[in-house]
């Protein structure tokens, strides 16, 4: 992965963010633009399909992702050398990584550990880190889910796929001082349900939401990221 980023938001701004991560943060990228231009922030974009902006040693099945750490730390390099006002980033959890591209950390506590370790030198200097948590994991192909059932389609995901407590960037995000958490999962699922559809919307397209999905989640972003 080049560390050249893909520019967004207002270029002409005077603060800068920049969005790291993988696909699951990449995913975001239309509200994000539309928050940024909104304060005139630049956007920079550094991420990278399939690579969590992690540290820690890949476990079994990641012999094709080996050069993963090592962009990581190039993007941190690149983090530290023109350090932006703010940092964003998100991943897919490792359920999303077992199921979807059979791989693995080799422990939970390594994982932890591996987003702290990458977020701790740039809040050290004084760059603002907000985690993004990452949507839930649906359970069959969005479109033919839909098809087969109601309008909402609240069958097609489990809640227990809708929440946080099986990911270790929230319990990095959450035990780290520097790195705010924005918290998405109530747009997301409600009581015992994460449905297909919101707002007569298509939530997902495959393990990613769909772009429309993601455009109306720019108020609450904003909301989270600044306050208002």
């Amino acid at each position: 992965m080049s560390t050249d980023a893909c520019q967004y938001g207002t270029p002409e701004g005077q603060e800068r963010a920049v969005l790291v991560g993988d696909s699951h943060a990449g995913q975001y990228l239309s509200p994000l633009d539309a928050v940024f231009k909104q304060e005139a922030f630049i956007l920079d974009v550094l991420v990278r399909n399939g690579c969590p902006f992690n540290a820690a040693p890949l476990g079994s099945g990641a012999a094709v992702f080996s050069d993963c750490i090592k962009q990581n730390r190039l993007t941190l390099e690149t983090l530290l050398a023109d350090p932006p006002d703010m940092v964003l980033t998100s991943n897919l959890r490792p359920s999303g990584y077992e199921r979807e591209l059979s791989w693995s950390w080799s422990s939970r506590r390594e994982t932890v550990e591996g987003y702290r370790s990458l977020w701790r030198p740039l809040v050290d200097a004084g760059i603002d880190v907000r985690v993004i948590t990452d949507s839930p994991l649906p359970k069959t192909p969005a479109p033919e889910c839909v098809e087969m059932s109601d309008a909402v389609a609240v069958d097609c995901v489990d809640r227990t796929d809708g929440e946080t407590a099986d990911d270790p960037m929230i319990e990095a995000a959450q035990g780290m001082d520097g790195v705010t958490l924005v918290d998405l999962s109530p747009y997301f699922c409600r009581d015992d349900a994460c449905p297909y559809v919101v707002g007569n919307v298509l939530v997902y397209r495959d393990n990613h939401i769909t772009d429309s999905f993601a455009q109306t989640l720019a108020k609450p972003i904003r909301r989270s990221v600044f306050g208002y």
